[in-house]
């Protein structure tokens, strides 16, 4: 594990491997821990680099008199990028996704391919074109969700919130299968996770920027998650002009663990066409003929000198 300050912020990040870099994102209540199988997979062929995103695992909490914003997370998003030294693939899964989505938007060519699953800007949900049933529905669903965890956040009940958090996500009685352990870390993160929707939702970037975003893109989205996720997927693949959207059978929110393998082999798939174009596209350098040594006979030139001739004095 390594570390860099960025404004004052200690941020954690882990780095294997050699190749194109990749930088994943997690999801709230995550940790740069969610992609161990991506370490896994994918270290023999890219370099994988996974922060965490402030206030979770390593990195440090948002300490600032304000509220957090989506581009405080992208400032430290970006600072990690910058130590690849050049364009990285950019995967992010919900709560990263939206941070990924904003931090194309930010970089524009220092991103090589970009990969959301399920990404939450759910702010972008208001300005969703008319269809049936409308996007209010999901906006007022998961904005019922936000208010109920700020709200138990607020009286002192982070458990209950946190209870309120992964049967949404995870489906009625997650909560009650999770083992102990995993109920304290997850209920420990909930006033982070109160702050990430605050971001989410606060957010005014208009969805019309989603078509300033040149480079490859890939959505995934589950079958059996939330509605406003699913919803809120088409909607960012209808506003990126070069993104193509997959759907995973059976999947829900948190498919980077639940289905890992069908999530990775597809982001892989993306990530190697994205490179197999860009070396396509790089110059052709052809070396130029070795020069070919030609062997001069020396000649021996005599010179005689008239008898009258008498060289010049200055």
């Amino acid at each position: 594990m390594q570390f860099i300050d960025v404004d004052g912020s200690r941020v954690a990040y882990v780095e294997q491997g050699n190749g194109q870099p990749v930088v994943l994102l997690h999801s709230s209540t995550g940790s740069k821990g969610q992609w161990r199988t991506a370490f896994a997979d994918w270290t023999q062929r890219h370099r994988v680099i996974a922060p965490d995103l402030l206030g979770y695992g390593d990195t440090d909490s948002w300490h600032r008199p304000r509220a957090l914003t989506v581009a405080d997370e992208v400032e430290i998003v970006a600072a990690v990028i910058a130590r690849a030294d050049r364009p990285v693939h950019l995967v992010g899964h919900s709560y990263g996704g939206a941070v990924a989505l904003h931090t194309a938007l930010a970089l524009g060519h220092g991103v090589a391919s970009l990969c959301l699953i399920e990404p939450t800007p759910f702010y972008l949900l208001a300005q969703a074109g008319d269809s049936e049933p409308p996007p209010e529905e999901e906006l007022a669903e998961i904005i019922g969700v936000a208010r109920d965890v700020g709200d138990l956040v607020s009286i002192g009940f982070p458990m209950a919130a946190a209870h309120r958090f992964v049967d949404y996500w995870c489906g009625d009685g997650a909560w009650s299968r999770l083992p102990s352990e995993r109920k304290w870390q997850t209920t420990s993160r909930m006033s982070k996770v109160h702050q990430d929707f605050h971001a989410l939702l606060a957010e005014k970037t208009d969805i019309a920027r989603l078509a300033t975003i040149e480079v490859p893109t890939l959505i995934l989205s589950g079958t059996v998650s939330p509605r406003p996720t699913r919803r809120l997927s088409r909607v960012i693949a209808e506003a990126i002009p070069q993104s193509r959207h997959r759907t995973i059978a059976g999947a829900g929110h948190m498919m980077p663990l639940t289905h890992a393998d069908a999530v990775n082999t597809l982001v892989l798939e993306h990530m190697e066409r994205v490179d197999q174009t860009i070396r396509a596209a790089a110059p052709v350098v052809v070396p130029l003929p070795a020069r070919k040594v030609i062997a001069h006979e020396e000649i021996r030139v005599s010179v005689r000198l008239s008898a009258g001739f008498r060289p010049a004095t200055a």
